[in-house]
């Protein structure tokens, strides 16, 4: 997820559920006090991997240990779970490491030959541990594949953590009053230069955070866990991980799964904002081409400025209880809120056919969902990395003079109707974040042979679909297929989908059947 998308991800207004690229498992357990994560497969403690050992007999030695801990309350009692120590800068191993926590679904099936599927979160900026509970016991990847999920440096349970409060408590202030665009983001910019001057007071550089970093870190978790070579499942931010493990490790990759592809040749505000304008308009366009769709909603395109216009201008304020036994809060949601809402609710395939209804309902005055949503999105501004985020994603750009150039020209700009997007994203740009480039190779599209299956959901209002299907036509053995009612991230959205990746996951050497999704067709307008 570019950094528009991961900052606002589960943070926007009018959103429901749209806080991953799968179905809400709930959230996280929390962490035991040592911040240490977990595991039931081996003794706590014990170890799996050492800088002399590994587990499967044809895996390469591992330089980092494994250590088997107690797994958190909420997962399964078969989970495995451990932590990893890695240095925070390999060129300086001596200066400092992190700690990143590993959970592993083994396979089910009867000769699963000690294969693995590793499922980096996406972001950059989310944990991922907890998704073993979705990735390894919701879907059928398991019966022939060991499922692999962790946090990644600065993430979730990893430490140390790079989140900024300071920046939480000024995003939700900024759903509580209708202030200038400009003012709400230097209040945001001023909050994460505070975070960082406290990460920094700790001892934390930033300068150890960037994809190819989490790279190599990807690449020794394989090898202290003990697998010879996995097949990588990215999705989102994800993906841009997974090709940058792709050029700098390819020994140890068998294959990949690309899913809404965060490419690592763009990036920037002014892209994720032609990236959500593109998705809404897709969503007015798709409704106007159906001819259900386009006689229960006429001029759908005309509804949503209509209703940007008019909570502009008369904003939606009420109370809303956000926390369990707190008492009620304040909001007021205006219609830049309520687009950058619509925005994110397009990330999720299961939110998408009700759209139109809604937006019209709104539109019409009918602002019962409104309080809903706040509190189901405002809890989840809290779940992200912030620093993280920013500082991989600044890194990660620092090649794309084009992009600097057009964040830039896109800040002078007067009110659109992303406002709400552009106040919590990119702030501070990244000429005031200032970290070093991740390098100067980073930004060059990624040609591999490693068999690759990619996937695009055409309601995608993040990473459009033609931005995946390029990461595709790069890569030598690629098979791409679009599914014509998904959004963001479609792994486990579909039986079409999921047999393909199966059939994939058997032998990615051999052709796919993508014959399914001619069947397909577009949402079910409701």
């Amino acid at each position: 997820m570019p950094m528009l998308r991961s900052i606002l991800l589960c943070g926007a207004v009018l959103v429901a559920g749209a806080c991953s690229t799968k179905p809400d498992a709930g959230p996280a357990p929390e962490p035991p006090a040592s911040s240490i994560v977990v595991a039931a497969g081996a003794p706590s403690g014990s170890q799996i991997g050492s800088p002399t050992t590994a587990l499967s007999p044809s895996a390469p030695p591992s330089p980092v240990a494994a250590v088997a801990v107690d797994c958190p309350d909420g997962f399964e009692g078969e989970d495995e779970c451990y932590t990893v120590e890695m240095p925070a800068d390999r060129a300086d191993p001596a200066a400092g490491s992190v700690v990143l926590p590993v959970a592993i679904a083994r396979a089910t099936g009867p000769n699963p030959q000690h294969r693995a599927l590793v499922v980096p979160a996406g972001g950059p900026g989310f944990a991922g541990l907890g998704d073993i509970g979705y990735f390894g016991h919701g879907l059928p990847f398991r019966e022939t594949h060991d499922i692999v999920t962790y946090d990644q440096r600065g993430t979730g349970r990893a430490t140390p953590l790079l989140e900024c409060p300071e920046r939480d408590e000024v995003a939700v202030a900024t759903l509580q009053a209708a202030g200038e665009p400009g003012d709400e983001r230097a209040a945001v910019a001023a909050a994460m230069l505070a975070c960082r001057d406290r990460l920094g007071a700790a001892g934390i550089d930033l300068d150890d955070y960037d994809s190819e970093a989490s790279a190599a870190d990807l690449d020794d978790l394989r090898r202290a866990l003990g697998y010879d070579r996995w097949t990588i499942l990215g999705i989102s931010y994800g993906g841009r991980l997974a090709l940058a493990t792709m050029r700098s490790f390819p020994d140890g990759i068998e294959s990949v799964i690309l899913d809404s592809v965060y490419d690592v040749t763009y990036g920037g505000l002014a892209q994720d904002i032609a990236a959500a304008n593109r998705g809404i308009d897709h969503l007015a366009m798709a409704c106007a081409a159906d001819p259900s769709c386009a006689s229960r909603y006429p001029d759908l395109a005309a509804t949503i400025e209509r209703l940007r216009d008019r909570y502009n201008q008369a904003p939606w304020e009420g109370d809303v209880v956000i926390d369990e036994g707190s008492a009620p809060q304040r909001f007021v949601i205006t219609g830049d809120d309520i687009m950058t809402g619509l925005f994110q609710a397009l990330y999720d395939t299961m939110l998408v056919p009700v759209l139109p209804s809604v937006i019209v309902a709104v539109d019409s005055g009918d602002t019962s969902i409104i309080p809903l949503l706040v509190a189901e999105s405002v809890p989840r501004i809290r779940g992200q990395a912030d620093a993280m985020t920013l500082t991989f994603d600044c890194a990660d750009n620092a090649g794309l003079a084009e992009a600097v150039t057009a964040d830039e020209a896109l800040l002078r700009e007067p009110s659109n109707r992303m406002s709400t997007a552009i106040t919590m994203s990119y702030a501070p740009t990244c000429t005031e974040w200032s970290v070093p480039p991740t390098s100067e190779r980073f930004n060059d599209p990624v040609v591999s042979p490693i068999p690759a299956l990619v996937l695009a959901g055409s309601f995608d209002p993040s990473t459009p679909p033609a931005g995946t299907e390029a990461v595709a036509a790069r890569l030598e053995r690629a098979t791409f297929a679009l599914f014509p009612a998904n959004g963001h991230g479609v792994t486990g959205f579909g039986e079409c989908q999921t047999g393909m990746m199966q059939e994939f996951l058997a032998d990615p050497t051999a052709p796919v059947d993508t014959s399914c999704v001619a069947g397909l067709i577009g949402p079910a307008w409701t």
